[in-house]
């Protein structure tokens, strides 16, 4: 389920990833933007909402906007 407001586009984002690289891997990017492998999952699964800091990593390492990323419902 969504974090309320929110909706995630991580998981499309790194499929698109994946593809065009067969070798990217969750714990690298992880590892990359400094945090654990299951927080990052957290994230991609919408459990849960990442601090400022790590969105703006995460955003920094993708070279997008958050908002690109995480974008606010209405409802």
């Amino acid at each position: 389920m969504p974090v309320k407001g929110y909706e995630c586009r991580l998981r499309v984002l790194f499929a698109e990833m994946k593809l065009k690289d067969p070798n990217f891997k969750l714990e690298t990017f992880a590892k990359k933007v400094g945090i654990s492998r299951t927080t990052l999952y957290s994230i991609v699964n919408e459990k849960s909402l990442p601090s400022f800091d790590v969105a703006y990593t995460i955003a920094s390492e993708l070279e997008m906007r958050i908002e690109e990323i995480w974008k606010k419902n209405d409802h």
